[in-house]
């Protein structure tokens, strides 16, 4: 028996590798991208507060101005929060899916994560 593998078995295999490595690629984008905003956080929740606090000032012109401010600074500080996890969130589930795809094809082709390095 020839146990050389087939012409089609090592295109595949080499369609297999560029794919993990553009899947890697992605993964390090995603993970810049994801640092990036980890290191704005203590920035933007600092400019979430500073806002709210500017929409509560407004009672300083009256009741009525003080309570539009207050309420609409609040709900929009509150909704960029959201936002803003919601994206944290998005980002490592894309992360975790492609990892997960990275394993699925190496698996397909037979290599182990300590062959990949």
């Amino acid at each position: 028996m020839n146990a050389e593998p087939s012409t089609s078995d090592v295109a595949r295999v080499t369609e297999v590798r560029a794919r993990i490595e553009k899947y890697q690629a992605w993964i390090a984008r995603l993970e810049r991208t994801r640092a990036v905003y980890e290191s704005h956080l203590p920035r933007y929740r600092w400019g979430f507060a500073a806002f709210t606090a500017a929409g509560w000032s407004c009672f300083a012109f009256g009741r009525f101005y003080g309570l539009w401010g207050a309420l609409s600074t609040t709900f929009i500080s509150l909704a960029a929060q959201g936002m803003l996890k919601t994206r944290f969130w998005e980002i490592d589930e894309e992360l975790e899916a492609n990892r997960r795809e990275i394993s699925r094809l190496r698996a397909s082709i037979g290599l182990r994560r300590e062959d990949a390095r």
